[in-house]
């Protein structure tokens, strides 16, 4: 066979050749590359801080968290304002409440006072004032340390009266504060005194009656007041502070202490408004009620208590 024919017949036995030829294949590479290079560089770079990115998302954002009620069942709820995390509000508020378990009430406080200035949410509120409540009657009625107490070295002459009356404090005060026993005291006994300042706010329409101590929120307590809105409002303070009262009648029959009809319970604290105060009941049931004829009633056992930390010039407000 020729030659050329023997060429010509080889190439005829060739498979045909595709129509697309070399920009198909660089257009399928291309391809490829691009798809390898977003799998390496669009994939979203790992957090090498998920804790730190967390919390600065939940400061921008104020995720809800959730606070128990007293019952352990509350809703879930904002607990913090302004820009004050939530996340802070309930460490400061679990934080608080572990540290009075382990008996360190000063910086359980502390942290618990923080609460109320961070957030007005009235389940983180009413949760710290709670705790709040036992934290300072613990600390102010004994001997250990409190801001507002100061410490004093007895000296020759003195006397627990006298000590109270320097210092604008009470007696009672004095005594428990120090755990003292009758009037006996000698020279160079160290005493801490309770100097700071009580006020007082009562609420009508929620029948609370709140202390403050120095500014700061000291303890609430639920009271009665006036039937018929007869409780008056405004500033006043107290000006008597009496044990086992007797009860003056409208009529100017007085009715003694321990009597059925005296109504006035086992202490009495004076208001600059004559004829109302706030005093003790043999009646309870009347306490969140507005049930009295005008005067500020409180339990017994809590009247007491007031009456011991509550001096004389103490101011009162009384609001709607």
């Amino acid at each position: 066979m020729p030659a050329d024919l023997y060429i010509k017949d080889r190439l005829s036995e060739r498979k045909p050749r595709s129509r697309f030829g070399l920009p198909v294949v660089l257009a399928v590479v291309l391809a490829l590359l691009a798809t390898v290079f977003a799998i390496i560089f669009g994939r979203p770079k790992k957090d090498s801080n998920p804790e730190q990115k967390a919390e600065g998302k939940q400061a921008v954002q104020e995720a809800p968290a959730s606070i128990d009620a007293d019952e352990g069942d509350g809703p879930t709820e904002r607990v913090a304002s302004g820009n004050v995390s939530n996340a802070e509000v309930v460490r400061l508020l679990r934080e608080g409440e572990q540290l009075v378990q382990a008996d360190e009430l000063l910086p359980a406080r502390k942290n618990l006072l923080q609460v109320l200035e961070l957030t007005d949410n009235p389940v983180a509120t009413t949760r710290a004032r709670k705790v709040l409540d036992q934290i300072n009657i613990d600390l102010l009625l004994t001997p250990r340390r409190m801001p507002g107490k100061t410490e004093y070295v007895v000296k020759a002459g003195d006397t627990i009266e006298r000590i109270a009356r320097e210092h604008g404090s009470n007696i009672e005060l004095v005594q428990k504060s120090n755990e003292i026993k009758g009037a006996l005291i000698h020279p160079g006994q160290r005493l801490r005194i309770p100097t700071g300042d009580f006020s007082i706010v009562a609420d009508k329409s929620e029948n609370t009656l709140t202390v403050t101590y120095n500014g700061e929120y000291f303890k609430t307590y639920r009271i009665g007041t006036g039937k018929h809105d007869k409780t008056p409002t405004g500033e006043t303070k107290v000006t008597d502070r009496i044990m086992h009262p007797t009860w003056w009648q409208p009529d100017g029959k007085a009715i003694p202490y321990g009597s059925p009809d005296n109504l006035l319970g086992t202490h009495w604290l004076a208001l600059d408004i004559r004829g109302y105060g706030i005093h003790g009941t043999w009646e309870p049931d009347t306490i969140g009620k507005h049930e009295s004829e005008g005067c500020i009633r409180m339990h017994n056992r809590d009247i007491e208590e007031l009456y011991t930390i509550i001096p004389i010039g103490t101011p009162v407000t009384i609001k709607d």
